[in-house]
């Protein structure tokens, strides 16, 4: 997802490349499910800055 990106993308645009993804179930069990994803998706950002897999591009992200 960050390899094929042009320029760096911000978490939100990156849940949003993984929105059809999210199963239905997860749906279903908070009436935020976008912000918990949202907020996951920062997470596991950050997890693969810390191992070598993405860096910091200003606000957003690209692949290391």
């Amino acid at each position: 997802m960050l390899a094929d990106a042009d320029e760096p993308l911000s978490p939100k645009q990156v849940f949003d490349r993984l929105r059809e993804r999210v199963p239905a179930w997860e749906r279903a069990r908070t009436d935020d499910w976008e912000g918990t994803w949202t907020r996951r998706v920062e997470r596991l950002l950050e997890w693969a800055v810390l191992f070598g897999l993405a860096k910091r591009a200003g606000d957003g992200y690209r692949a290391a």
